[in-house]
């Protein structure tokens, strides 16, 4: 392009930047222009309404621009082969690249063919370089360089092999993975915010999730430094602590960026932005990861939208937990006084983490010391049938161990033809032959249920333990026995078993079942 064109441009470009959507509209429909010269200026306007409305009414325009991006496939840029094109966005195109020199894979980004004629497009990809360069944390994509040419500037950073959270199906994902996916954004913001460095577009799509289960949040293509060694921002405290006090004056009053439904009030008005806006930005990440809804009506058209973003007019986070609905719409607070920091966020978080630890901690104290009780049970038998029981233990005893020395014979490996069994499938065979040699003696067969279901909970498989205690309280119901003793130890092993499930609603609901038959049938020892 002659220089003569690319001062045709910028000047074009200057006139309409800061139009309002109609009225640039209007303005590049009708100006006397090259039509090549109003293609490229609706090109620059990257992230606006104004050409998304342009782009609308002038169907080719999407095919001719296209056409115009140079694709560097097959390239190599001082020692880095680009392999392949993993995407577009923004102004950057983001290639897959091999460093010979270091035999490693990296991610290539680059500004695209049309915006590299801008001195503000490079002056932005420099910004990102320089952004990047303060920041080493585990959870921020890394830099390793900055390749400069005449026409083009090469940013080579750590490529990360995973999807976006917008990909990624994180409705699958557990409560406690969606919590530790929000601590490692937090972390990775602090080490932002304590660089003064505020992201300004905070979204899923800027959010990976690795295949190695790490985080990184990428794209600071748009961030602003708060530091005084760029002219262009403002700096008043550089504290993480009373962040809330940094802010950023934009050189373009009203030029907004962003992604519209995750941007703060104050940055949807166009005003100075802080790591407040980050805030609220992750705010609105957070209702989504974990309400697995977005704050804002799905089907909202555009205006309404940008109207109800400046106000903050989000919807409220329902149907959590009590603190972490709290935390989310104090981040999604209008008042960005009333907004917590980053690290503020990351403290409330690992309460909320750490909470059903301390629980299951009491809970287990509580149980112990319940099953301790159970230990003392009331015997109100007399000497005659305390003698009848003995005999019958005696010889439940001798059948039990008749029973269990046939499952270790048929364990042996020389009577299975050199196959060795595992405890698991010797488990497995026991509970089979309970079903069909027990059938008539229902106590033994609750009994040795009982034992299985015990070694199957040391062997870790809760499972096929609640399974087993599951099958024994259907042979007592069935049966109709009426010793609630063993109903009782029945409702205490299911609870432990559900404690080692991690299910504290089951486990308490089996305890207190065991509690109740105690308490009702006078088998606790009162003193």
């Amino acid at each position: 392009m002659s220089n003569n064109k690319k001062n045709k441009v910028n000047k074009l470009f200057a006139q309409v930047v800061n139009m309002q959507t109609i009225e640039a509209f209007n303005y590049l429909d009708s100006v006397q222009e090259e039509a090549d010269v109003v293609l490229q200026v609706a090109h620059l306007l990257s992230d606006s309404d104004t050409k998304t409305a342009f782009l609308a009414t002038h169907a080719d325009v999407g095919h001719v621009l296209n056409e115009t991006e140079a694709n560097l496939v097959g390239q190599t840029i001082a020692g880095i082969e680009l392999t392949e094109m993993l995407g577009k966005g923004g102004m950057g195109e983001v290639y897959l690249g091999f460093d010979k020199k270091l035999q490693r894979k990296v991610a290539v980004k680059t500004i695209r063919g049309m915006y590299r004629i801008t001195p503000q497009a490079r002056l932005r990809f420099q910004t990102e370089a320089r952004m990047l360069s303060k920041l080493n944390h585990e959870n921020i994509c890394k830099i390793y360089s900055i390749i400069e040419q005449e026409d083009v500037d090469f940013l080579v950073l750590e490529y990360i092999e995973g999807q976006s959270l917008r990909k990624n199906r994180i409705k699958d994902k557990s409560y406690s993975e969606k919590l530790q996916i929000a601590k490692s954004i937090l972390s990775g913001l602090i080490a932002a915010h304590n660089a003064t460095i505020v992201h300004r577009d905070l979204k899923p799509d800027n959010v990976i999730l690795a295949k190695d289960g790490s985080i990184k949040i990428l794209d600071f293509g748009i961030s602003t430094s708060l530091q005084k060694d760029l002219p262009q921002f403002n700096q008043s405290n550089k504290n993480e602590t009373s962040s809330q006090q940094i802010s950023y004056s934009t050189t373009t009053p009203g030029k907004i960026m962003g992604t519209l439904g995750y941007m703060s009030p104050e940055q949807a008005k166009g005003k100075e932005i802080s790591t407040a806006s980050d805030i609220y930005s992750l705010g609105v990440l957070f209702h989504e990861i974990f309400a697995e809804n977005h704050p804002y009506p799905k089907n909202i058209d555009k205006e309404e939208l940008i109207k109800r973003t400046k106000k903050g007019q989000s919807e409220a986070v329902i149907g959590l937990k009590k603190d972490l609905s709290q935390l989310i719409n104090r981040m999604k607070s209008v008042p960005i006084a009333a907004r917590p920091t980053a690290f503020d966020c990351l403290i409330s978080l690992q309460k909320i983490i750490d909470k059903p630890k301390r629980r299951r901690k009491q809970i287990f104290i509580t149980t112990l010391i319940f099953l301790t009780l159970l230990g003392f049970v009331k015997y109100t038998y007399d000497l005659n049938q305390q003698k009848q029981a003995a005999i019958s233990a005696k010889n439940q005893a001798e059948q039990m161990l008749s029973f269990m020395q046939g499952l270790f014979e048929n364990s042996d490996p020389y009577k299975n033809q050199g196959k060795e069994i595992t405890a698991t499938e010797m488990l497995q065979t026991g509970a089979k032959k309970l079903d069909s040699d027990l059938k008539d003696q229902p106590m033994m067969q609750i009994r040795l249920k009982m034992t299985i279901a015990d070694i199957y909970r040391k062997l870790g498989k809760n499972d096929l333990a609640n399974q087993q205690l599951h099958d024994s309280l259907t042979v007592y119901k069935k049966q109709k026995i009426l010793n609630k003793t063993l109903l009782m130890e029945i409702y205490a092993s299911l609870a432990k078993v559900a404690f080692y499930k991690n299910n504290l609603v089951n486990m308490q609901n089996y305890l207190k079942q065991a509690q109740d038959i105690a308490e009702k049938n006078g088998l606790t020892n009162n003193g």
